[in-house]
């Protein structure tokens, strides 16, 4: 499952509920969250809190839906109930952008990218620290790194941009330093957007003049090309 399409006005999706029965996407230029089933049906917006919500993701026991609220340096993260039974909680209240969240396989922590050390690094926010949760800064270097999804308790896949080259890295969260390693290390091609795909496997885009879903092992190795030729392409998914 990929997110195609337009940065605009159309569709982007976000995410595939683990029942597999809810897709979750944003819409418009400012953008607003709605949940939708498979076969195009029950379309529904997930929240009353209108419009500049983004980045959802559905928790691994489907019980939750991890969002992003807000534009700027006003974009925080929040979370609800899937089901709508309970008000949204806050889970950053700050003057920091922060956004592309994601959920560790045993729901205790969320990683996610944000700009509060005045450039753009990867964090990781304690569940089981709350109502105000401990926020620890896992990258500090001179690049960007975005969009970071657990494949496992204790690693994170994640895009860096370097000098305007985007790299799919793999790091342990306990020891970022000692653990980091480039997967694609190409200078001609973009891969981005790496998330777990199944079992040691990762997907992921590469540009390389047109815009393909690839697979790859976790130590890089066999990567193999799926589809290709799309206008926009980001975020996939493996469907549960």
């Amino acid at each position: 499952m990929i997110r195609a399409g337009s940065s605009g006005a159309e569709p982007i999706l976000n995410d595939w509920s683990p029942d597999g029965n809810w897709l979750l996407f944003q819409i418009g230029s400012i953008p607003q969250v709605k949940k939708i089933q498979p076969d195009g049906t029950g379309e529904t917006i997930i929240n009353n809190m209108g419009f500049n919500t983004h980045d959802a993701v559905y928790s691994p026991d489907n019980n939750w839906i991890l969002f992003v609220q807000g534009s700027g340096t006003g974009a925080d993260l929040w979370r609800m109930n899937s089901s709508g039974a309970l008000a949204p909680e806050r889970l950053t209240n700050d003057s920091y952008q922060d956004g592309y969240p994601d959920w560790s396989p045993d729901g205790h922590s969320l990683v996610f990218t944000s700009v509060r050390s005045g450039q753009t690094d990867l964090y990781l926010l304690d569940l089981n620290t709350g109502p105000s949760y401990v926020v620890t800064r896992l990258t500090n270097n001179s690049a960007s790194e975005y969009a970071p999804q657990f494949v496992s308790n204790n690693q994170i896949v994640y895009m860096v941009n370097s000098g305007g080259q985007n790299d799919v890295y793999i790091s342990d969260i306990t020891n970022m330093a000692g653990t980091t390693t480039n997967l694609t290390a190409t200078s001609a091609e973009n891969e981005k957007y790496p998330a777990w795909a199944s079992g040691s496997k990762i997907i992921y885009i590469k540009q390389d003049g047109v815009q393909g879903v690839y697979t790859m092992d976790f130590d890089g190795s066999n990567k193999t090309q799926l589809n290709s030729n799309f206008r926009y392409a980001a975020n996939p998914r493996w469907v549960p």
